[in-house]
């Protein structure tokens, strides 16, 4: 699926006028790791594939990579030996 957006640093600045934006993925990780996590975690690569093949017309995957890197960043998402955690 392609952006709509044409550099990273303007999706940067979206998704930070937009934190509504990161909520919502949050809402989407949350769900995604509750279905495909191990006791261990999800890989990141395994959070796409569910999000795509449930939500595919809600989700961009340059959007999706910013969100983590957001919610990594603030704390609200956890990642450990290439796992996630919410």
């Amino acid at each position: 699926m392609h952006s709509k957006y044409s550099n990273q640093a303007e999706i940067r600045r979206e998704i930070k006028r937009q934190p509504g934006k990161v909520h919502a993925y949050l809402t989407l990780i949350s769900e995604a790791t509750e279905q495909t996590s191990s006791n261990k975690g999800s890989l990141r690569r395994d959070i796409w594939d569910f999000l795509y093949e449930h939500h595919k017309k809600a989700v961009d995957y340059r959007d999706f990579l910013f969100c983590v890197e957001e919610l990594l960043n603030s704390g609200k998402l956890k990642s450990s030996q290439g796992l996630f955690h919410v």
